[in-house]
Order: C-alpha cells, then sequence, then structure tokens
C-alpha cells in the first residue's frame, strides 16, 4: 500500500493513493508498507525521470509499463487483486468507508479500535484493515490496534510508523518472549528505537548459538 501525507484541518493524516498518482506526488510525502513495492516505484520513477522527452517514446515506455505484470499488477492491485486504498473494490472507486476516517473524531476511532480488536475478521472482509485505520488514529489507540489488533505479516511494518516507541519496545518484548514467532521483525528494524534494536540482536545471536 501507498500512503500520502497529508493535512486536514491542521491535522497530520496519511491518505491511501494508487500508483499512478504517486507517481506524480513528491515522493518525500509517500509512505510505503511494503519494501519490494517501494522497491519497485523507486526503480520506475527513476526510469522516469531519466526517460527521453521525446512524447512518442514516453508514451512507448508507458505502454510496456502496463504490460508489466510484476509491477503493474502488484502495484495497482495488490497480491489478493485489491486495489490499495478501495477495500477491494476493483472498479477503482475509492472505499467511502476509508475516506470517512479523517472526518470522525478522536472517541469514535476509538470506538472502532475497539471493535477491531474484538472482532478483526469481520473487519477485514469489509477490507478495513489495521493498516489502513493507523494513519487517523491517536497514537494510544494505534499502539493499542498494533499490540492486539491481530496485524500480521506487512500489515506491521505498515503500522510501524505510526505506532509510539514504547509499544514497538513492548512488541519486541513479547517477540522476544516466543508470543510472535512468525513475525517478520527485520522488517521492523528501520523503525525500533536503538534499546529495542539491541534486545532483537542479543536474542537472535543467543538463538542462533543455541542451534
Amino acid at each position: 500500500m501507498i500512503l500520502k501525507k497529508v493535512e486536514i484541518d491542521g491535522k497530520t493524516v496519511y491518505e491511501p493513493i494508487d500508483a499512478e498518482t504517486a507517481l506524480k506526488t513528491d515522493r518525500d510525502l509517500l509512505v510505503f508498507t511494503d519494501e519490494d513495492e517501494e522497491e519497485k516505484f523507486d526503480e520506475r520513477l527513476e526510469e522516469l525521470e531519466h526517460a527521453d522527452e521525446d512524447e512518442d517514446d514516453f508514451d512507448d515506455e508507458q505502454d510496456e509499463q502496463d504490460e508489466d505484470d510484476a509491477f503493474g499488477d502488484f502495484i495497482r492491485f495488490g497480491k489478493n487483486g485489491r486495489r490499495f486504498g478501495d477495500g477491494g473494490n476493483k472498479s477503482g472507486k475509492r472505499s467511502t468507508i476509508v475516506a470517512a476516517l479523517p472526518f470522525m473524531s478522536d472517541e469514535d476511532l476509538s470506538q472502532l479500535v475497539d471493535d477491531m480488536i474484538a472482532d478483526p475478521q469481520a473487519y477485514k472482509d469489509k477490507g478495513l484493515s489495521p493498516v489502513v485505520v493507523a494513519p487517523f488514529l491517536n497514537k494510544e489507540d494505534c499502539d493499542r490496534l498494533f499490540l492486539q489488533g491481530g496485524a500480521q505479516g506487512g500489515q506491521l511494518v505498515g503500522m510501524a510508523p505510526f505506532v509510539s516507541a514504547d509499544c514497538l519496545d513492548r512488541f519486541v518484548d513479547e517477540y522476544v518472549e516466543g508470543k510472535h514467532p512468525d513475525a517478520p521483525i527485520d522488517w521492523l528494524y528501520p523503525f525500533l528505537p536503538a534499546h529495542s534494536l539491541r534486545k532483537v540482536f542479543k536474542h537472535e545471536l543467543d538463538k542462533r548459538q543455541r542451534q
């Protein structure tokens, strides 16, 4: 998923956008929830920056890009065939549910977090995952959703920019205790406080020595 940093009523939020829109957006305003997606995006951006100025050549390059399944289908529709930010609506129309999030009160968003923690699958079926909601939450609710809401895999790194350092440290403690054996902990390295990273390093080193 690609998120764009925007200011709404003086509040910084992150809005899901598609790849075509992202290519026309200031790179510093973008946040990626998947490292492979970000790498392919940057490669494409570099290609466009060095492309010939001739319009015909540019059009040919765009046509080739549309035929490239490795980037085109993945970046537009993701692994599950869902267009990013539309809650699974392949028509390309933005989800009205996601569109409402920036305008909801903190109280309503906090209640939403409670509901998502109580029944995460129900909201997942509606296309509302923790990583989509995270940019619109305050730190306390985002921390709760990260630790209790069942975020997994890419959702963890997708939420990492929005949670507190204390939350990440608590997650590391739980990982070291064996509560998250399948968590892609290395994906979180760029976001971990130094003392949390030291915990992970020592844990992984001790684990390797025991093998």
